[in-house]
């Protein structure tokens, strides 16, 4: 007889890292860590999230106590990769004193390199290495603090014991499956910018980490775009913000903004066809960050 698969379950297959995929992708961001400042910005990063899940682990029972501590964790972790706006700045006066704005951004898998070692069950959950999702948001960080608004994101609901912390640090989670969950995270959007105007939340559109499942490499083959992103900003009338991350190993993690746009009034096939071009407009702008120098 076969065995239900629990909801817990489904998260914790999602999580796992020991595919050959994950070998593959993990490798490859190694890889670019190829400059002694790089290699020390990683470890010292990979340093503050076992800090963090530390603490995050023992306080959870105090939520604030967590959700301050992740947010000093994030500053510190952006300053230590010298996170910055490379170009595209003057884009964002066209999103200020909106009501809020969505960010659609490459999964770039920097993660990959500051995994937090989950030894002898030291945490309360059933994985080997635990994926600190803080470091996705730091090259965000000094968006947010340009625009001095909240910084939230969007993402699949990780194993019990991380659900909890997750949700405390500003993430709005959605099941790893089943229908509806469009309109799910179209309420959860739309509740959080009610309590936190103005604010950002990042999405990613490519639904898992930059070149792990189409076999490129981090920058070169972004996957195609999952419409929800899009479908979320048409029915809460939110600008859509497209970004790239992009690692310089010398002069530290660049935030790349490229120029806004809407899809308010457009119909679903509209929509999707948006999707796929801004997937473009993305993949262009990565393609040329990561050419060789000359």
């Amino acid at each position: 007889m076969t065995e239900m698969k629990t909801v817990d379950d489904t998260r914790i297959a999602r999580q796992k890292t020991d595919t050959p995929e994950d070998w593959r992708i993990t490798k490859l961001i190694f890889d670019l860590l190829k400059t002694p400042w790089s290699k020390e910005m990683a470890k010292s990063i990979q340093e503050r999230m076992v800090s963090f899940f530390d603490f995050a682990f023992v306080n959870i029972g105090t939520p604030e106590k967590v959700r301050l501590f992740f947010e000093r964790t994030l500053e510190e972790s952006a300053q230590i990769s010298k996170a910055h706006i490379a170009s595209g700045e003057e884009y964002l006066a066209g999103i200020k004193d909106k009501k809020g704005v969505i960010v659609v951004i490459n999964h770039f898998g920097l993660y990959k390199a500051t995994m937090v070692p989950n030894e002898n069950g030291k945490y309360p959950v059933a994985l080997d290495r635990i994926s600190p999702f803080p470091v996705r948001l730091m090259a965000m960080k000094c968006l947010s603090d340009k625009l001095n608004v909240g910084l939230f994101e969007t993402a699949l609901e990780l194993p019990t014991g991380l659900l909890e912390i997750q949700e405390v640090c500003n993430g709005i989670t959605i099941p790893n499956e089943g229908t509806g969950r469009t309109q799910m995270l179209i309420e959860k959007v739309e509740t959080t910018l009610n309590k936190n105007p103005g604010a950002i939340v990042v999405m990613y559109p490519e639904g898992g980490t930059s070149g792990k499942s189409n076999m490129g490499s981090p920058y070169d083959l972004l996957d195609d775009f999952q419409s929800g992103a899009f479908f979320v900003t048409a029915a809460l009338d939110l600008p859509i913000l497209p970004a790239c991350i992009y690692l310089n190993a010398d002069e530290g993690l660049e935030l790349h903004i490229l120029e806004p746009l809407s899809v308010n009034g457009l119909d679903e096939k509209k929509i999707k066809e948006v999707a796929q071009e801004t997937k473009s407009r993305m993949q262009h702008k990565l393609d040329e960050l990561s050419k060789p120098k000359i």
